[in-house]
């Protein structure tokens, strides 16, 4: 054992247990006496080497010592017999462990030489160059560094505490010290002033995920190299690939962890150690020389997280990081959160990580963390901790919140979020998530009072579901903290109060006490919900949106796509890029370009689009659709003018818990914002991206046949706001029509995935509703409705082919799939997966998901049974021109055939969304 201030005696000792072929174990004496006894009880080493003045601060331990100094005095001049057994310890790093009892990792010294030949090749360590020492000894950092240092001919500079904390005093001694290359954890440097590390230092970032921002801030004149490793690998695994022309990290990238490092192999993997494809996310294994030997004396933890390596004949092990990464297109892997960090929230299982990933890609957001807190017994939900960005402001929750929710499902949209002036650290400076605050429970309450008996009532009702004072009748309900299941409960109370049950779509379409006052003072039966502005008359477009402009084929012009960052824009983008000649121009909201940029590429890399060559045919434009002038400046507005080829504006916020007054921004104006740039530009035309949802539902006893030409109909009877917003959109695009402008409406009907990947997304309800009946292991006995699903693959083919052919102006197409399976079908694939699915009842059915708080049928309790997955919906589309205008095109509709539902279902299992067969319950 060792037990050393930091000093050079601390380093020849190090170096000396080394050369002798021993292991050592670092003390820290700032450590409480309970946990350096145990490491020295669990280790049991043989000497400890320390100082008297060290040794008067340590607690009684059972290993007799020996003062270093006095060593010193009778150093052999012979050299030590023999080298180090590969396979012998080198040290012993001792680490947090789930009893509440450190554990030990036993590191051997073949992972030694294999760290130190990654010092040299990846990060170009040699002699003349100066390592900074900034970790304590026991950390295994500090080995990385003195590694780095002394095993590679460089110099390792050593200075006291004071002089390295983060900041102007760690900067000024970079610079006296000429320190060369020098290792922090992300949230240390991001407190250090921008510029004032030397250009040409070479930095190390390790301990924690990298922000994007810290890569567009640092990279550029520097070595910026993003590590990753446990101990349990020799301190590294994989390291950011060398890139000689920018630094090991371009400053538009992702941040990966890169690539392995010399002797390690990395694999990722799903629940049956079976590699997944690239932008799926599995767990993360590291395999090679430098694994450690396992756990002192824990054989059973050792055998749990060393296990057999399947890819290795030789009979070698593999560890199970416990850490989540997927493979981007290119070969690098990039890490996403820790197996820990999925929690389970009301049937979905998060990724903490995603969240913020998300939430540093805003505008102003310097960094984030995201937690689940129960900070009242029952009340889980999720909250975020944002810390702006130096000279910059953070949005409002409310801001956050509706920002999120156009990248994030409603589900992992935080309930709160906190702004702080810094986000705690650890001593060895990560997040300390212990330390973060509770977010205060207080509602607006001084907005509008209640004016009835009802709407008194159901203030109440709301304050008290929401556990807060008082609720004024405009205050959104999922605003302030409520969610589905808090939902429920809400129905429940409005039901007791009042004998109306209201479902929880109801209650998504309106969250407010007004719009719920009126959903109870409407006719059972009556559809639609009355409430807010007139929607007719908000068809208005700009008179200076006008055709003056006159169109032709010109060289040079792009197309321009909005919503790339979605679903159905990600095949769009890859699919503009496969038909056009140049670049693709892409508003997207984002700060400026290089986030712009990496919010398109991580998009692709989801849905396994991206190749490396659309590095140069994408071109990232920072914008916002709900902004004035969509956020442009005068000089990005004037050169998209000059080279505006085909628009195609598939881009809204898509939320339908959310009233048309929150939509408007995104949804209406900014489509009239993008006619205005058709008008100013020699653009071919605008195709609009719509929906079917523009039609409300039919209930009467007779079918409705819907075409191309059939009129969208009264919006009241619209169910939700996002469909109103998209019918005055599609009311402006029909203005402009009118007005001589050459635009196109696209309705698409419920999207499903890529045929030929089986790459889907899962925010559409239906999927909610067949992961509710996997998770309960059966399903309703109720007549199984059409899934009207349309292939993803097959809409952005005929949509891209109409933008590319001649267009006179005014045209309406209808995606729609008259053929597509019914319900049956995909639970009957699901079984052939190894589902266990029972036709029960509806009351039991209800029963099984209303006992499990986290099934995601939830969201469907409270509606009439004769209601439910709007199987009383009478509407019938009929696109059969559509279909014969892009079948002379070349593209036809592929048949949902149940190989590719079977894709469907195994790309969802492999991306953790639906459970595997057998774990319905568990729901990974």
């Amino acid at each position: 054992a060792v037990a050393l201030p930091r000093d050079r005696e601390l380093l020849v000792t190090l170096l000396g247990v080394l050369k002798a072929g021993a292991a050592y174990v670092p003390l820290d004496p700032d450590y409480p006496a309970r946990r350096l006894t145990h490491m020295v009880e669990d280790s049991r080493p043989r000497l400890l080497l320390t100082t008297p003045e060290v040794r008067e601060r340590l607690p009684e331990l059972p290993v007799p010592y020996v003062h270093v100094r006095d060593l010193v005095q009778g150093t052999a001049s012979a050299p030590a017999p023999g080298d180090p057994d590969p396979a012998h310890p080198a040290y012993v790093i001792y680490t947090s462990g789930s009893t509440g009892l450190p554990k030990g990792v036993v590191v051997t010294h073949q992972g030694v030489g294999a760290l130190a030949r990654t010092h040299a090749e990846r990060l170009r360590v040699g002699p003349g160059d100066r390592v900074l020492h900034l970790a304590s000894v026991s950390f295994d950092a500090a080995f990385w560094e003195m590694c780095m240092g002394l095993f590679t001919g460089a110099c390792l500079e050593i200075d006291e505490r004071d002089a390295l904390l983060p900041g102007p005093a760690l900067a000024g001694t970079v610079r006296e010290r000429g320190v060369t290359h020098l290792t922090l954890p992300p949230a240390a440097l991001a407190v250090m002033p921008p510029g004032s590390l030397p250009e040409g230092t070479t930095i190390a970032l390790a301990g924690e995920a990298c922000p994007p921002h810290l890569v567009h801030t640092w990279a550029r004149g520097r070595y910026l190299v993003n590590a990753y490793g446990p101990t349990e690998t020799t301190v590294c695994a994989t390291m950011s690939a060398f890139q000689p022309a920018d630094g090991p990290l371009a400053p538009d990238r992702t941040v990966p962890i890169g690539v392995p490092v010399d002797g390690t192999r990395v694999h990722v993997l799903d629940d049956r150690l079976a590699p997944v494809p690239p932008g799926v996310v599995g767990e993360l294994y590291v395999s090679g020389a430098s694994l450690a030997r396992g756990y002192h004396e824990r054989p059973a933890l050792t055998a749990t997280r060393f296990v057999a390596d399947p890819f290795d004949r030789a009979g070698g092990r593999m560890y199970r990081t416990g850490d989540l990464a997927r493979w981007t297109a290119d070969g690098e892997l990039v890490y996403v959160a820790r197996v820990d960090d999925q929690v389970k929230l009301r049937g979905f299982r998060i990724e903490l990580g995603e969240i913020e990933a998300a939430l540093t890609a805003l505008p102003g957001v310097g960094s984030a963390c995201a937690m689940v807190r129960e900070d009242r017994p029952g009340d889980r939900r999720l909250v975020a901790y944002t810390v702006a960005e130096e000279g910059q402001r953070v949005p409002d929750g409310t801001e956050l919140r509706a920002r999120l929710a156009e990248t994030l499902p409603d589900h992992m949209v935080p309930a709160a979020c906190v702004t702080l002036d810094t986000l705690p650290l650890t001593p060895n400076g990560k997040t300390d998530r212990r330390a973060l605050p509770a977010p205060e429970r207080t509602a607006p309450g001084e907005g509008t009072a209640p004016r009835t008996d009802l709407e008194r009532e159901l203030c109440a009702a709301f304050a008290e579901t929401l556990g807060v004072p008082r609720v004024g009748v405009h205050d959104d309900f999922f605003a302030l903290g409520g969610h589905s299941l808090l939902a429920v409960t809400l129905a429940q109370r409005i039901e007791e109060r009042r004998g109306r049950r209201l479902s929880l779509r109801d209650l998504f379409a309106a969250p407010t006490v007004e719009g719920v006052a009126r959903l109870l003072e409407r006719t059972p039966g009556e559809q639609g919900y009355a409430g807010g502005p007139d929607l007719a008359a908000e068809v208005r477009l700009a008179p200076d949106i006008t055709a003056t402009v006159r169109r032709g084929a010109r060289p040079g012009a792009r197309p321009l796509l909005t919503g790339a960052s979605g679903f159905l824009g990600a095949f769009l983008l890859r699919d503009l890029i496969e038909s056009t000649d140049g670049p693709v121009d892409c508003l997207v909201r984002a700060e400026d370009p290089l986030r712009a940029a990496e919010r398109l590429r991580a998009n692709l890399e989801h849905y396994g689009l991206w190749q490396s060559r659309y590095e140069t045919l994408v071109n990232a434009v920072p914008g916002d659709l709900a902004a004035p002038g969509l956020g442009l400046t005068p000089e990005d507005r004037m050169a998209l003018v000059r080279r505006l080829g085909p628009v195609l504006h598939n881009g809204a916020r898509v939320n339908f818990a959310a009233g048309y007054g929150d939509l408007r921004a995104p949804n209406v104006a900014g489509t009239e914002e993008l006619l205005r740039l058709l008008a100013d530009s020699a653009s071919p035309g605008l195709h609009y991206i719509s929906t079917t949802s523009v039609f409300a539902p039919a209930t009467g006893p007779d079918p409705v046949v819907v075409t191309e030409s059939t009129p969208t109909g009264p919006p009241a009877d619209l169910p939700d706001g996002y469909a109103r917003s998209k019918w005055v959109a599609e009311g402006l695009v029909g203005l402009a029509a009118a007005r001589g402008l050459p635009v196109t409406v696209h309705r698409p009907g419920r999207i499903s995935g890529d045929t030929a990947t089986g790459a889907c997304q899962n925010r559409d309800l239906l999927w909610q509703l067949i992961k509710g009946c996997l998770q309960a292991g059966a399903v309703p006995d109720l007549p199984y409705g059409s899934t009207d699903w349309v292939p993803v693959d097959y809409v952005s083919r005929a949509v891209v082919a109409l933008a590319g052919a001649v267009q006179t102006g005014g045209e309406v197409y209808h995606f729609t799939n008259p053929d597509a399976p019914d319900l049956g079908r995909v639970f009957a694939a699901a079984a052939r997966l190894g589902h266990e699915l029972n036709t029960v009842p509806v009351e039991e059915w209800q029963a099984r998901v209303a006992a499990d708080p986290d099934n995601a049928a939830q969201l469907f309790l409270g509606d009439e049974p004769q209601t439910r997955h709007e199987a009383m919906d009478r509407r019938r589309f009929d696109s059969h021109q559509t279909a014969k205008a892009v079948d002379t095109l070349g593209v036809h509709q592929p048949d949902l055939t149940d190989e590719v539902l079977t894709r469907y279902l195994t790309w969802f299992q492999r991306t953790g969304f639906l459970p595997e067969p057998g774990k319905g319950g568990t729901d990974r």
